[in-house]
C-alpha cells in the first residue's frame, strides 16, 4: 500500500487557488454561453405576425359609394366610418414537444 504525504500549506494554497480559478472560469464561460444562445434564439425567432392576418380595409364603405352615386351632397349625408375587416387571431407555433 502506498502512503501519500500530506500537502504542505503552500501546495494546499496553490491547489485552492487553481480550483478557484477553474470555478470562476466555468462560471464566466457559462454566462457567455447563455448570452450567445440567447442571441441565437432571438435572431432565429423574430416573433412577427404574417401580413395576411392583419389586413385592414381602407376603401369606401357601401354607404359612402351609394351616396356618392346618388348625387347627394357629402355635407348633408351621414357617412359611415371605414370599418376594419374582421381578422383572425395570430397563430403562434412553437417547436416544443
Amino acid at each position: 500500500m502506498r502512503v501519500t504525504q500530506p500537502l504542505t500549506p503552500v501546495e494546499r494554497d496553490r491547489a485552492l487557488h487553481r480550483l478557484r480559478r477553474l470555478s470562476v472560469g466555468a462560471g464566466i464561460g457559462s454566462l457567455i454561453a447563455v448570452g450567445g444562445l440567447s442571441v441565437v434564439a432571438a435572431t432565429s425567432y423574430s416573433g412577427k405576425v404574417s401580413t395576411a392576418a392583419v389586413a385592414v380595409s381602407t376603401g369606401p364603405t357601401t354607404a359612402q359609394s351609394a351616396s356618392a352615386t346618388a348625387g347627394q351632397s357629402a355635407a348633408t349625408t351621414a357617412t359611415a366610418a371605414p370599418t376594419a375587416a374582421p381578422t383572425a387571431a395570430p397563430v403562434v407555433t412553437s417547436g416544443g414537444s
